[in-house]
């Protein structure tokens, strides 16, 4: 979907999709490796659309599941950091219009599927859930997870450039520095829930440090994120 002048730097083959879809990526990855011995890993936008593992097939996969990438990006996420005792919104699937509340969508990239308020006839569905605002730092943590080993890659700072009803499109991020019993509590947290759902690979945790340096989770992308950028560099 991205022409990326980085993608083709990195890759020996690069393939420009106008839109996503499965069956053609599947032809694709037949087509260059019909044994499946190549390693996968799969990207911001790739995994969001794929509706299974057929597209890792027997490949030896870099990252997570499309079954763990799912249930992160579910209702259970929530009810799960609750019985992990890790601080986390005040979240509803019953549509809430008070300036306190933003609606989110499971699979939210960039902020892009994250709104002020929704239409008068929105019809409340499994794929829409609303949470309340919570004032503080927006923080991102890039870390790599394996067999319960856990890594920080690093630290930054979110900033965002609203559009029209759409309030935290990400604009820019930036490495932070912040003190070691919040990077402790950062690193617990991440800890607990990487063991909880066996994550795998490269991973991002969004996050607000609030002015009592409490960190409460917003929410978990299994797999690389915008924060990729700067790790290469």
């Amino acid at each position: 979907k991205y022409d990326s002048i980085m993608i083709k730097e990195y890759c020996r083959k690069t393939f420009l999709m106008d839109k996503f879809d499965n069956s053609r990526i599947q032809r694709f990855l037949t087509e260059i490796d019909p044994d499946q011995k190549m390693e996968v890993i799969m990207g911001s936008g790739l995994v969001e659309g794929a509706a299974k593992d057929l597209l890792i097939g027997k490949r030896f996969n870099r990252g997570n599941s499309i079954k763990s990438f799912k249930q992160l990006k579910s209702k259970d996420f929530f009810r799960n950091l609750k019985k992990l005792n890790i601080r986390h919104p005040h979240w509803s699937l019953n549509k809430r219009s008070s300036k306190e509340w933003i609606a989110k969508s499971f699979d939210t990239q960039g902020g892009q599927k994250i709104w002020n308020k929704l239409k008068k006839n929105f019809v409340k569905n499994e794929k829409i859930y609303f949470q309340k605002i919570i004032s503080g730092e927006h923080i991102s943590v890039q870390f790599f997870s394996e067999k319960k080993n856990i890594k920080i890659l690093c630290y930054c700072n979110q900033y965002f450039s609203p559009s029209q009803n759409k309030p935290f499109i990400i604009k820019a991020l930036t490495t932070t520095q912040l003190s070691e019993k919040v990077k402790k509590n950062i690193f617990t947290i991440i800890k607990k829930i990487s063991n909880f759902y066996k994550l795998n690979g490269l991973n991002s945790i969004d996050l607000i440090i609030n002015k009592e340096n409490d960190v409460i989770v917003i929410e978990i992308n299994p797999r690389t994120g915008l924060s990729l950028n700067i790790l290469i560099r």
